[in-house]
């Protein structure tokens, strides 16, 4: 007799590999997620290295001119909002905040390495740094930050890293390995270490 239709036990068996398949995908998207957000940060890491060796702020004119370093920082979105995301910044006018117009711009997009507390998508602002949004990371920590804040990174244009910028004391200048972890909502993690010298590279 001609067979018409599946079994009951075979329709079971498909559901099952459905399930499987499906699972792995998910599992894949998330992993995919978190090793984009790690070679973002990576990237963005180097270019503001390079960008510190090139634009040397160093002033004799200026007591606190290091103060314009390149800073990378990580910052949480508003509480409403929640997540975080970082900017790549230099503070020209020695504020205390980070500008729009005195942020890095990303060379593949062109648009800045910018966002404020609301973590939206704007036309100027590059999509890459709403670490949330984008790559759903659930936290960062830092090994090495010296205060509340999540972290931050000052590049030198002698090659010296900073974690905090709120003395010209050598207690701030990182002589470790510090790493950067960053945390994905479905349980993994992924790292990056800067060394002493603002080497950065994948753990």
């Amino acid at each position: 007799m001609k067979k018409n239709a599946f079994t009951l036990l075979e329709l079971i068996f498909v559901i099952s590999i459905l399930f499987i398949v499906l699972s792995f995908i998910k599992v894949k998207n998330h992993n995919t997620d978190l090793v984009s957000a790690q070679n973002t940060v990576l990237s963005n890491l180097k270019l503001i290295r390079h960008q510190a060796l090139t634009d040397n702020k160093y002033s004799l004119n200026e007591k606190k001119w290091f103060k314009k370093q390149w800073t990378f920082k990580f910052i949480r979105c508003g509480k409403d909002i929640g997540g975080f995301y970082y900017l790549v910044y230099t503070d020209e006018n020695m504020g205390g905040k980070a500008n729009h117009n005195e942020s890095l711009k990303d060379p593949l997009s062109n648009k800045y390495l910018y966002s404020t507390w609301k973590c939206k998508k704007t036309q100027k602002n590059s999509k890459y740094v709403l670490l949330t949004e984008l790559y759903n990371i659930e936290s960062v920590n830092v090994s090495c930050r010296k205060n509340d804040s999540l972290g931050k990174f000052s590049f030198s244009y002698d090659g010296k890293v900073f974690s905090s910028l709120s003395n010209q004391s050598d207690m701030y200048i990182i002589k470790n390995d510090c790493e950067i972890k960053l945390n994905h909502k479905n349980g993994d993690s992924a790292s990056i270490i800067i060394n002493k010298n603002g080497y950065t590279y994948i753990k």
